[in-house]
């Protein structure tokens, strides 16, 4: 069984789901998310690899769409920056919103107003909070 960390966990109708990430063999951390139904029966444990370290902090789900949010290692490898993940609920049409604005930043939140989703997290280099407004379709509203 490899490792697995639980980060987050909603429960939504009928389903529950669970976000954190998992440990490769070559030692790379990959976004994961598990689906059980209500009485705890896995529907689906997905494991999705962006080709960078990856981890899910928040999960969150709308209109039939399952949202992740967390940080992944920046392109440059040195740092780690916010992004959003939004699949179905069946586990597919996967598309990734990545936030690199410099410096460490951890996703630690993501959750609705009317037609939009708000994630963020914490600017380290900076101790300042970072807010981005996004539609479902992942494109930036701010």
């Amino acid at each position: 069984m490899p490792f697995r960390e639980n980060i987050d966990l909603i429960v939504d109708g009928e389903n529950i789901y669970i976000t954190g990430y998992t440990k490769s063999l070559s030692g790379s951390q990959d976004l994961w998310i598990l689906k059980l139904d209500s009485t705890g029966n896995l529907l689906r444990d997905k494991v999705i690899d962006f080709g960078l370290n990856e981890k899910g902090n928040r999960i969150f789900s709308r209109d039939g769409k399952i949202f992740a949010c967390g940080y992944m290692q920046s392109m440059t490898g040195t740092m780690d920056d916010i992004f959003v993940c939004s699949m179905d609920e069946a586990g597919n049409n996967i598309s990734v919103k990545h936030f690199p604005i410099g410096g460490v930043e951890y996703g630690n939140f993501i959750g609705e107003s009317q037609n939009h989703l708000f994630a963020g997290g914490i600017k380290t280099d900076s101790n300042t909070m970072k807010i981005y407004e996004i539609d479902d379709s992942l494109t930036s509203c701010n």
